[in-house]
């Protein structure tokens, strides 16, 4: 109900007209033509400085309740912003309840966490400000602490937010402007320029053994690409791969309230995959050479297991050789 409550508070603040018209300088993505079309909200148009500020309230500490973690303290930048523990503990390390996901291409994504109950990025922001065991704070207190800081303060004044219900420009910290930067931010983060990538674009030839592994990938009998589509290797729906007969974590259904979206959660980008180990949705399979298996034995039976996961059979050198593909999805 609390969550719930966060998401229809931000709904208000985030509707309104284009206030961005009097924006000039806009910075412009470098993402190769193959890569889907995404949206930038008329209300958080990249500047430079918006940037700047998302980037400086994304690694600061001040969104926690003890000044103990930030963003990026569980969104690793050397690991593609994922994490290589099962769960990243919270405030006076509380334990986590999830893996944490990769955010490297979140521009193209329309739902967020991995019951996918976040329509928006900027509202994202509002989740771990106010669950327990991450941030466990509250937003007078965050703002009172960034409006006490001449930085942001200054960085605040050169992103001009225009607030939709007086239309004025902002001057001092409110949750508006807290959670726009921060997306503006996070939808800078790109994974485009992986060894895949300049195979796509005819720079480079994958080896033999690669290209087993994506014709694998891409097969029938495995049914990878059904689920981990396009360039993306996501298609970002919501699946229950048979991990358990029974979920302590039910996923979708935490939303939806759905019996049939038990165990169901959203799809990973397969981008990076190489090192954003452990995986699944609790960190509760430690490599890849464990993720083909599961697969390969169809998961455990439960009533909402997709029919996608049927198992299969590979030969050592074919299981090599698919995990040979995936590495290629790194970003160098």
């Amino acid at each position: 109900m609390k969550l719930i409550y966060l998401i229809l508070l931000t709904l208000l603040i985030s509707c309104g007209e284009d206030n961005d018209s009097d924006i000039d300088e806009v910075v412009v993505l470098n993402i190769p033509d193959y890569f889907p079309q995404y949206t930038i909200p008329d209300d958080n148009k990249f500047t430079p400085d918006r940037i700047k500020l998302g980037e400086k309230i994304f690694n600061s500490n001040l969104l926690s309740k003890n000044n103990s973690i930030s963003c990026a303290s569980c969104h690793l930048s050397d690991v593609a912003f994922a994490n290589n523990l099962k769960t990243r503990a919270g405030v006076f390390d509380r334990p986590g309840t999830r893996n944490v996901p990769s955010i490297f291409n979140v521009i193209f994504q329309e739902r967020f966490l991995r019951e996918g109950s976040v329509p928006t990025l900027e509202q994202q922001a509002l989740v771990p400000v106010q669950e327990h065991n991450e941030f466990d704070n509250d937003w007078e207190t965050i703002l009172e602490r960034l409006n006490s800081d001449t930085e942001f303060r200054d960085l605040l004044d050169k992103s001009k937010y225009i607030f939709p219900s007086d239309n004025k420009l902002i001057t001092e910290f409110n949750v508006y402007a807290v959670i726009r930067p921060l997306a503006a931010y996070q939808r800078t983060l790109l994974s485009v320029n992986s060894k895949y990538d300049k195979h796509i674009q005819n720079k480079i030839n994958l080896t033999s053994s690669e290209l087993l592994g994506e014709k694998l990938f891409k097969s029938d009998s495995l049914n990878c690409s059904k689920c981990h589509s396009g360039v993306l290797f996501s298609d970002y729906n919501f699946y229950n791969n048979g991990l358990y007969e029974s979920y302590k974590d039910v996923g979708r259904n935490r939303f939806t309230l759905d019996p049939t979206d038990i165990g169901k959660f959203k799809v990973p980008s397969l981008r990076n995959v190489e090192i954003t180990y452990p995986y699944m949705h609790d960190g509760s399979v430690a490599s890849l050479e464990e993720v083909i298996s599961h697969y390969e034995k169809g998961g455990y039976n439960h009533q909402n297991k997709s029919q996608l996961i049927k198992g299969f059979k590979l030969s050592q050198v074919e299981k090599v050789a698919l995990i040979d593909f995936l590495k290629t999805l790194t970003e160098l």
